[in-house]
């Protein structure tokens, strides 16, 4: 959803289906999710400025989860362009860093998340 074009549209929109509070109900819950590699130049930001100014704001959804791939290790070509635009910092730093940044996102009816997946070879 968003709209048609690029950047525009959510990575992942997740709808599910909970048992309401009266017996017999159902109700949705529903969380968007938006995902950028380690070395995207707005991995920094595009939790405000993507999910939270853009994806969430005038919606019914009001969750969301920002996922981070973190691909730094040894065996990354360092020549890569990839390689020089990500940041030089530890798994366990970047996902305090986005943690935080979610936590002061977060509010009375907006709830964000922060996961940073540990996507480096072995």
């Amino acid at each position: 959803g968003g709209g048609p074009d690029k950047g525009q549209r959510t990575d992942i929109y997740v709808t599910g289906i909970i048992p309401g509070l009266v017996e017999g109900t159902f109700d949705q819950v529903r969380v968007i999710i938006e995902v950028k590699g380690s070395w995207h130049p707005e991995v920094d930001t595009a939790m405000k400025s993507q999910l939270v100014d853009r994806y969430l704001r005038d919606n019914p959804c009001q969750h969301g989860i920002y996922v981070v791939g973190w691909h730094r290790c040894g065996q990354w070509d360092r020549d890569s362009s990839t390689y020089k635009k990500s940041r030089d910092e530890s798994l366990a730093m970047a996902q305090q860093r986005f943690e935080d940044q979610a936590k002061g996102l977060s509010g009375e009816s907006l709830s964000i998340k922060a996961v940073v997946l540990n996507v480096a070879l072995r």
